[in-house]
Parts: structure tokens; C-alpha cells; sequence
């Protein structure tokens, strides 16, 4: 996701982005984050309306002319802008992917902005992830024109076509009041409203049919690729007096064919979201608060121990933490696993994480 900075100059930027970040290992013993100075780097001489955000020392900006360019961690400008439209910085490799202002053609370039691959006119380019497996990272370029997409490796041999589904949201607009994607061939639609006791759900393909249909939904949401929850009411009459009923409000999660894979007495209050962590739930226990890793059976497969909360990492990595102080909700106290195969690692006492998506230098995390 691109992240817009209005009105900010490159230099400070760049000052602000190198020296923030305080890696794992140098954290105190008392894990408060240590305090930097902060000092100018680069002299403040060029002015973006927009700077995305640096990956192998490079960042697409847009300029007060709303034309894009390219520049360095330095600041200086090394694509100008207005040569290229929808520019998008790669995080595997130092390098963009683009469209020719002039011709509209779809381009893989350099750093420098040197054209390593012509793909022609299209509507749109963009890199993607081509493997089944989405702990581990195949890049690979998507080239979209029409309703069909062309998938080319970044040596630019074709790999494949495919039908392009990416004007879906358009068609389902049309028919339902809000949608989600589920996984690369079916979404998660409702017109009922969060709350509504008779909330009504559907699980649609790419061609708008209908696979299933959940009522009486409260609310469902989706928590992973594959995977959504559902928060239902049910009435129950009282056993011992017909005439007293009670509301029971219970949680249920499906896949995307809608079969119900941890139901209502399983014992799972709690559900995080996760989209790295291929195939896996994460769930806490009503009984004892603690999360478990499930998989696409509803079958218990880890025990992760009590946490106040859980997140996924990139390549089946997981972050664990617990509150330090009740009230705020801001900074937590962080276990790093790198697997769920493997043992806790404590980090320390931060407000927030964020895993690098460095491919081709493996994962490494940063607090």
C-alpha cells in the first residue's frame, strides 16, 4: 500500500525515514525504544506533493504538476518527472515498473529508468506474487489489457494468460451495498448492515454466481485469504420453562465454499486477521485465553500460549504481544516467532512492528 505524504520535503524525509527506525537487538533491557538526534542529511531543496516511500534506496514521487518521477535516498531526482505514469518502486530488486507517458506502453525499467522490458500498450502493469505458496515469494509482472492479463517473469518470458477479474468490484457494486475479497476467485457480499439480526451474506465467484448464502448474520468479516467469521444470534428456549427464551450470540468461521471449519462449541471467542500466514487461523481460547493455530480442517495444530493479542509476518512469521499498560493500547510487550514451528523470541516493550519485505535478502523484522 502506498503511503501519501503531503507537502513534504524530500530532504527531511529522507533524514526522518534513515534515522527512526531503531533495529531489534539495540533495544534496552527495559525495552523503551532509545531516542535518536536527528540531523539534516540531505539540504531540503526539492519540493513533492507526494513522496510514496523508499524500497532499495529509490521512491516514486509526484510532482506539484501531478507528473511522476523517481528519486534517490540522497534526494536527487534520477527519473525526472513526466516520463512515466503509475510507477511502482519494486521491493525485490532496485527498479520500476511503469507506464510510458507517451505511449502508454507497460515497462520494467532500471534505476535510472532505463527500459529492461517492453510489454506494449496496456492498461495497467504491476507485480505480483506467483506462487501457490504464500509464505514464499515468486515476483513475477502482470500486464493487464482489457479483460485479459498477461504473466511474464522479469526476464520477460510469457508465463501465462489469464482472465482479469480486476473490474469485479464494478459488477458487484451494482448488485450488493458492500464487498470483500475472500480469495483470487470468490467474495464475501452483503446489502445488510453491520448489526442487522437479519443480515443476509453471500459467497460470490468472479461470474457474480452465488456459492452460498448465510442469513441471520450480525455481521461477518473476512480474516484471511479463504476465511471470514461470522457473528450470529440464535434464540434458545430455556429447558425446564418453554415460555423463557434467552438470546445467544455465538461466532463461527467458513471458507470460501462455505463450510463451516470452526464452529459455534469450539471454545474460540477471538479471531485475528491473517494474510501472510498461508492456510492457518489464528484463534484464542474463551476458556483459558490462549491462541492456537488452526488449520483449514478446524484442526488444532499449535498451541502459541496467552497473549493479549497476535499478527502475522511475512513467510509464516508471527508476532505476539501483551499490553503494557491497560489503558492506552499503544505500547506492547513483543515475542517474535518465526515459524510456528518455533520458539518465542522476547523483543521488548514497542509500539508497533513492521516485517520488511526484503525477498532477496530473506525476512528480517524490524520494531
Amino acid at each position: 500500500m502506498k503511503t501519501k505524504i503531503n507537502k513534504i520535503l524530500a530532504g527531511i524525509l529522507v533524514a526522518a525515514m534513515m534515522l527512526s527506525i531503531v533495529p531489534a537487538e539495540g533495544a534496552k533491557a527495559t525495552g523503551q525504544i532509545a531516542k535518536k538526534i536527528l540531523t539534516c542529511v540531505v539540504e531540503p531543496t526539492l519540493v513533492y506533493e507526494n513522496i510514496y516511500g523508499f524500497y532499495n534506496g529509490i521512491s516514486s514521487v509526484t510532482d506539484t504538476n501531478k507528473k511522476q518521477g523517481v528519486i534517490d535516498v540522497t534526494g536527487k531526482e534520477v527519473v525526472p518527472c513526466g516520463l512515466y505514469n503509475n510507477i511502482v518502486v519494486l521491493t525485490h530488486t532496485k527498479g520500476f515498473l511503469a507506464k510510458k507517458a507517451v505511449t502508454s506502453n507497460g515497462v520494467y525499467c532500471d534505476a535510472a529508468g532505463n527500459v529492461l522490458k517492453d510489454f506494449g500498450p496496456c492498461d495497467s502493469i504491476y507485480s505480483i506474487n506467483n506462487s501457490n505458496d504464500p509464505n514464499v515469494y515468486v515476483p513475477a509482472i502482470k500486464v493487464v489489457t482489457g479483460t485479459s492479463a498477461k504473466i511474464f517473469d522479469y526476464n520477460g518470458n510469457l508465463l501465462g494468460e489469464i482472465a482479469d477479474t480486476s473490474n469485479i468490484y464494478d459488477k458487484l457494486d451494482k448488485i450488493y451495498k458492500y464487498s470483500s475479497c475472500l480469495d483470487d476467485n470468490t467474495y464475501l457480499c452483503t446489502n445488510s448492515d453491520r448489526n442487522d439480526e437479519s443480515g443476509i451474506y453471500y459467497i460470490v465467484d468472479a461470474s457474480l454466481n452465488v456459492i452460498k448464502t448465510i442469513e441471520n448474520c450480525l455481521s461477518a468479516y473476512v480474516i484471511g485469504k479463504g476465511y471470514f467469521v461470522v457473528n450470529a444470534k440464535e434464540t434458545v428456549v430455556d429447558k425446564e420453562d418453554e415460555d423463557i427464551t434467552y438470546d445467544n450470540y455465538y461466532l463461527e468461521v467458513y471458507d470460501a465454499k462455505g463450510n463451516v471449519v470452526i464452529d459455534r462449541q469450539s471454545g474460540y471467542d477471538t479471531f485475528s486477521e491473517n494474510w501472510n500466514t498461508g492456510g492457518y487461523i489464528f484463534a484464542k481460547s474463551s476458556e483459558n485465553s490462549t491462541w492456537v493455530v488452526i488449520d483449514g480442517n478446524g484442526n488444532k495444530i499449535k498451541e502459541l500460549g496467552k497473549y493479549d493479542g497476535i499478527s502475522s509476518g511475512y513467510y509464516g512469521s508471527i508476532f505476539l504481544y501483551n499490553y503494557v499498560d491497560k489503558g492506552n493500547y499503544s505500547d506492547k510487550d513483543y515475542y517474535y516467532v518465526k515459524s510456528i514451528d518455533s520458539a518465542p523470541v522476547h523483543l521488548g516493550v514497542y509500539s508497533w512492528t513492521y516485517v520488511s519485505q526484503d525477498y532477496a535478502n530473506n525476512t528480517k523484522y524490524m520494531v
